[in-house]
C-alpha cells in the first residue's frame, strides 16, 4: 500500500470531491484571483521608494547567491538550478529527455531535499513512474537479474514518497496551463514543493480554447508559466518534443534547437533557460550530449556549451564518462610496413 506522500495524487477535474485536499477548491479560487490581479498590475519604477525595497545593497556587498548544483559538476560550469525560472528541455527522439529530467529532479531531492510536483501522463500508471525514480535512487534495476532488494525498495519508497508528488489528469478532460499551475500551487502550499515538471508539453495542447490559434495559446501559456515561476520562486521545467527532424545521410538526427519545438518560437523567447540533449543512436552510444542553448542569467551559467554525460541503462543514472588514458605513440622500427604489426616497446 502506498503511503501518504506518493499517493497524494491530485486530479484537477475532481478537486472539489477529493477529501484529501481539504479546502483546495477555495485555495484554487483565491489563487486565480491573486494571479489575475498580478497580471493587471504593472510596477512603476518612478514610484517613490521603489528601489528601497529591492535587494540591491545586499547583492552589492554579498554578491549573488552561490550556484545551486545540478548534481553533475561538469554541467554546473555552464548550467545550474535557478529558483523562479522557466526551463525548457528538448531533444531528438530517443535521446533521454524524460530520463534526464527525472534524474535532475532526484539529484535535487537527494542533495538539497527539494520536493517536486510532476505532471507526466506518458509515464503513468503511477507504478511505472515510481520504478523510474526508484532505479535512480537505488542505482540498480527495478526488474530482472540483479534487481533491487526489498530493503532497497522500502528505502526508495520512503524517500520518493516524501519528495515526489504526481498529478494525474483525467484523460477524458482537457488539460490547460492555468489549472495545472494552480495544482502546483496547491502542492507548494500543502507539501512545500520547490519545483515542478511538465512532461511532455504536447499533453497540454488539448486545452487550446475555441477561436484561439495554437501559436497564441502556446505564447500565453508559456508567459503564464514564466510569471508563475517568478511569483512562487518555483523551478518550472517543461519537456517539449521538437517537430519531425530530418536524419542526415548517416541516419543521425541533428541536435534539436528550441526553435525546432513544435508550435511556436516562444519556447525559446519565453524561457529563462533551455537545454537540448543528443545521443549517437547509430552507434548505440550511452553518451548523452547536453547542449546549453539558452541561459538568461549569466550568474547561473552560459549558453553555447556542450557537456557529455554517460547514461546507465539499468539504473537510469547519469554520470561523468570514464576517460581512458591516451595510448602512447608507437615507436617506429624504421620500417613502416612492419610498424603496422610490430613496434619498439
Amino acid at each position: 500500500r502506498m503511503g501518504p506522500g506518493f499517493r497524494k495524487i491530485f486530479n484537477p477535474s475532481q478537486i472539489r470531491r477529493n477529501r484529501r485536499t481539504g479546502n483546495a477548491a477555495g485555495l484554487l479560487k483565491n489563487e486565480r484571483m491573486i494571479m489575475n490581479e498580478k497580471r493587471k498590475k504593472a510596477v512603476n519604477p518612478d514610484e517613490a521608494g521603489f528601489w528601497q525595497g529591492q535587494a540591491i545593497w545586499s547583492t552589492y556587498f554579498n554578491g549573488v547567491p552561490e550556484k545551486i548544483s545540478t548534481g553533475w559538476a561538469e554541467l554546473d560550469q555552464f548550467f545550474s538550478m535557478q529558483p523562479g525560472s522557466l526551463n525548457i528541455i528538448t531533444a531528438a527522439p530517443a535521446s533521454g529527455k524524460s530520463e534526464f529530467a527525472n534524474a535532475l529532479m532526484l539529484n535535487m531531492s537527494v542533495n538539497y531535499g527539494w520536493k517536486w510536483g510532476i505532471f507526466s501522463p506518458e509515464m503513468l500508471p503511477p507504478e511505472n513512474l515510481f520504478s523510474n525514480f526508484a532505479e535512480k535512487y537505488v542505482g540498480t534495476s527495478f526488474f530482472g537479474k540483479g534487481r533491487m532488494t526489498k530493503e532497497h525498495l522500502k528505502e526508495a519508497f520512503s524517500f520518493i514518497d516524501a519528495h515526489i508528488y504526481p498529478i494525474v489528469h483525467d484523460p477524458l478532460t482537457k488539460c490547460n496551463m492555468e489549472n495545472l499551475l494552480l495544482m502546483f500551487r496547491v502542492l507548494q502550499e500543502r507539501n512545500g514543493i520547490n519545483g515542478a515538471l511538465i512532461d511532455p508539453w504536447n499533453r497540454m495542447e488539448g486545452g487550446v480554447p475555441a477561436g484561439k490559434s495554437k501559436i497564441d495559446y502556446i505564447g500565453e501559456a508559456l508567459q503564464m508559466a514564466a510569471d508563475f515561476a517568478k511569483s512562487t520562486k518555483l523551478w518550472i521545467g517543461i519537456v517539449a518534443h521538437p517537430t519531425k527532424l530530418k536524419k542526415d545521410e548517416k541516419g543521425q538526427y541533428p541536435v534539436a534547437t528550441m526553435y525546432d519545438i513544435s508550435g511556436s518560437a516562444d519556447f525559446y523567447n519565453m524561457a529563462d533557460n533551455g537545454i537540448s540533449l543528443w545521443r549517437d543512436q547509430q552507434g548505440k552510444s550511452n553518451i548523452v550530449q547536453v547542449h546549453i542553448q539558452k541561459v538568461k542569467n549569466k550568474y547561473i551559467g552560459s549558453s553555447g556549451n556542450i557537456v557529455d554525460l554517460a547514461w546507465d541503462r539499468a539504473s537510469g543514472r547519469f554520470s561523468t564518462p570514464h576517460k581512458y588514458a591516451e595510448t602512447p605513440e608507437k615507436i617506429s622500427t624504421g620500417w613502416a610496413e612492419l610498424d603496422q604489426f610490430f613496434s619498439m616497446q
